[in-house]
């Protein structure tokens, strides 16, 4: 005799949120922000940017501070991206240095990123806690591969770097600090690539000359 099948679940099946939909809400989400401000923004104005419903936003992110945590997030993600790449870490750390270096210097004067970064400035001190979790979400992220890809090539014998993270702090420094400062005032004219491939160039000489290992 054939069993029976058993009648359909009458549970609610869980939907699982829409990769799509969770790009398009974090896409709208940085340019809100960097346009808007944290407070200005809403979730209301990036469900509509994001062409979902407000509920969508919410099954996504939960609420705003869990949003723009993931924008800070992806913000670090976007600068480590060349250090993530196979291909990018096996060229070697001269060349290496250089992809990523110009990748984050163009990434760290562009409109968006300056304006995310004013946006830290002056509303960081009416929410307690926004520039702890800024930094541990991004640039501490970037930080971290960064160090990761030094010890590894220190362990290969390509570099020679007894402090690690100092290095990475040194190496960032150079690459941005100036023009970063001049781009948040808003006195920074816009780099042609062959000024941003000079100035990486220069960058990763110097920080060749102190870190290889025949410096040592």
């Amino acid at each position: 005799m054939p069993v029976p099948s058993p009648p359909p679940s009458s549970a609610p099946r869980l939907r699982r949120p829409s990769p799509c939909k969770h790009e398009a809400i974090l896409a709208a989400a940085v340019e809100a922000f960097a346009e808007n401000g944290y407070t200005a923004t809403s979730m209301d104005s990036i469900a509509v940017a994001a062409s979902v419903s407000k509920q969508t936003v919410y099954h996504h992110f939960g609420n705003k501070n869990a949003l723009f945590d993931a924008v800070i997030g992806r913000v670090s993600e976007t600068m480590s991206r060349p250090l993530l790449d196979g291909h990018t870490r096996d060229l070697g750390p001269k060349k290496t240095l250089t992809v990523f270096g110009r990748h984050i210097l163009e990434f760290l004067l562009s409109r968006q990123t300056l304006a995310l970064l004013r946006l830290i400035i002056a509303e960081a001190p009416k929410f307690e806690g926004l520039a702890d979790m800024v930094i541990k979400s991004g640039m501490e992220g970037t930080t971290r591969a960064f160090v990761v890809y030094l010890e590894e090539e220190t362990a290969k014998g390509r570099l020679a770097v007894d402090e690690p993270r100092q290095a990475a702090i040194i190496f960032f420094g150079m690459l941005a600090g100036h023009y970063r400062f001049r781009g948040l005032l808003g006195m920074q004219p816009a780099l042609s690539p062959e000024e941003m491939d000079a100035h990486v160039d220069a960058v990763v000489r110097l920080f060749m000359k102190g870190y290889s290992p025949a410096a040592v």
